[in-house]
């Protein structure tokens, strides 16, 4: 990370001095450049993603319409009885989770309100917003019906009945936590980097909104919003390593051009 960051910081500062010296600096080439730090980055996020499952944990939450057997559903994966099952439609009206290991993995599980368009009370108005909520900040969803289906977003989900067989679902939850690290599934160990700097959400949120700004760059028809751009994606992984990317910038520039000294 620290090897991108610091060519990035070349590249820019090369850029800026090409653009108020024209004629003393040579524009760079960054196509090149900016596709090898792309794939990095992807090979970082995705061992970022890994990393973050293995240290907090992947979390699941059960969704669907009230009844739909999503208690029966959380107790079974449980292997005890731990969420209130009765034949009476929207029994869970709060949050209710628990953890468990999975091939390995922690998994958080939680157990959610019933889904219902037309909530009969308040309690019941607050219990869907929770379940929103879980359905917003879940790693991998477990689903029901359609309902639930219509607030994952792009999350990876399981669809599932009262009959799924419980260890299906187990591997499934793996198989489909996977699918967020570039769809390669875990690797055993070797996450080098990652396992040591980056494993919580935020900062993989950091190296994504990295990569896409360095994508932007190579597409700019103009050298000054290739120049935004990169300015961007230094500015994101300054979020992670703690480099001021202008300072660094302007350091690189008066040092290795001796330009408005």
């Amino acid at each position: 990370m620290l090897e991108i960051e610091k060519e990035l910081v070349e590249i820019s500062a090369q850029i800026e001095a090409s653009i108020d010296h024209p004629d003393d600096v040579a524009r760079p080439q960054i196509k090149p450049a900016c596709v090898r730090f792309i794939k990095t980055l992807a090979q970082f996020t995705d061992n970022a993603q890994t990393a973050n499952y293995i240290y907090n944990g992947i979390s699941v939450a059960i969704l669907g319409e009230a009844n739909a057997g999503k208690s029966s559903l959380f107790n079974a994966l449980l292997g005890h009885d731990r969420s209130i099952v009765t034949e009476i439609a929207g029994t869970t009206t709060d949050l209710v989770a628990e953890t468990i290991q999975i091939g390995g993995f922690k998994v958080r599980l939680t157990d959610t309100a019933g889904i219902n368009k037309n909530p009969r009370d308040k309690i019941e108005k607050m219990g869907i917003e929770r379940t929103i909520r879980a359905a917003q900040n879940c790693d991998v969803a477990i689903i029901f019906d359609d309902s639930a289906r219509a607030i994952i977003g792009d999350k990876p989900f399981i669809k599932v009945t009262r009959t799924t067989n419980v260890e299906e679902i187990k591997k499934g939850i793996i198989t489909k936590a996977g699918m967020a690290t570039g769809g390669k599934g875990f690797a055993s160990g070797g996450f080098g980097w990652a396992n040591k700097s980056i494993a919580n959400l935020r900062q993989i949120a950091e190296l994504r909104l990295a990569k896409a700004a360095i994508e932007s760059a190579i597409s700019a028809e103009q050298t000054d919003m290739a120049a935004s751009d990169i300015q961007t994606a230094l500015f994101h992984i300054g979020n992670i390593t703690g480099t001021n990317a202008t300072e660094a910038v302007l350091d690189e520039i008066f040092s290795k051009f001796c330009l408005g000294k």
